[in-house]
């Protein structure tokens, strides 16, 4: 795949992320009309409580429209890892493939779009969560503009867009526990898919096997890299490194939650007893 002008990215882009924006205002309305409660639905987790209004009904959007992403991303992606699974060991850092085009731009799109939505709320309450998802998608819409603009990066890009499949399940689990499933069977069976979909696809996925293709290609990476691309094959790593920082702590928390529901404390095993 070779690479596009700005204008020409823009243009290619522009047309998902109305099509992500369209889908989040048809959520909210829609969820106005059928979701019992939904104004006044508040955030409900106990180390994290905003009280403005709009906030809670903002993340029921946005996780909604990440459910869909994560279906979207496994539609486009999955047919190309079950054709050629072992194509992200073979490739190097200035590979890309037709396949994995359309994946790309779809999610640059919905990148751009959730900022729009994470932005201001970072802006009006500073909350460490939200502020960090604003860096995070930046680097992202950075990062992959410089992807598709010059033709590049499909052995980084492709491990990221396999991580979106856990979104459904990271989903799934705020919005079951908003209509009052969160004592369900399919709950719980939702958090153990979640919890080792986030170990298999992230940290082993995303984190380890990309360790291990970048010390495996350091030489064409670091050492050699053509046409004078160290200093943005440099900036990039420092991506990754940033980013498998985030799968880790993200994955320890939910990990954390999951022994907490297994092997709960005496204490409040007790008081859920009484």
């Amino acid at each position: 795949m070779s690479g596009m002008s700005m204008v020409e990215l823009v243009q290619a882009v522009a047309p998902f992320t109305a099509a992500w924006h369209v889908l989040y205002w048809t959520i909210h309305i829609v969820s106005g009309g059928i979701v019992a409660g939904y104004k006044n639905m508040e955030y409900g987790f106990k180390d994290k409580k905003p009280n403005q209004k709009g906030y809670t009904q903002n993340y029921w959007c946005t996780t909604i429209v990440s459910i869909v992403h994560s279906l979207t991303m496994a539609a486009l992606c999955v047919p190309f890892v079950m054709k050629e699974p072992n194509w992200i060991w073979e490739a190097n850092i200035e590979d890309t493939r037709d396949e994995l085009a359309l994946a790309n731009k779809v999610f640059l799109a919905y990148i751009c779009n959730d900022l729009l939505f994470v932005l201001p709320w970072a802006i009006k309450l500073g909350k460490l969560d939200d502020v960090a998802f604003v860096a995070h998608h930046l680097s992202i819409i950075a990062v992959w503009v410089s992807f598709i603009t010059q033709g590049w990066g499909d052995m980084f890009s492709l491990p990221t867009l396999i991580t979106e499949l856990t979104g459904m399940f990271i989903g799934a689990r705020f919005v079951m526990i908003k209509v009052g499933l969160g004592s369900s069977t399919l709950f719980m069976v939702n958090g153990v898919v979640m919890l080792t979909s986030w170990w298999y696809l992230r940290i082993w996925g995303y984190v380890v096997r990309l360790a291990i293709i970048l010390y495996k290609e350091a030489d064409s990476i670091y050492v050699n890299p053509v046409n004078d691309t160290f200093v943005r094959n440099v900036l990039v790593s420092l991506c990754w490194v940033l980013g498998s920082g985030l799968q880790l702590m993200w994955g320890y928390t939910i990990t954390m939650g999951a022994y907490g529901v297994v092997f709960p404390k005496k204490g409040k095993t007790e008081k859920s007893k009484e």
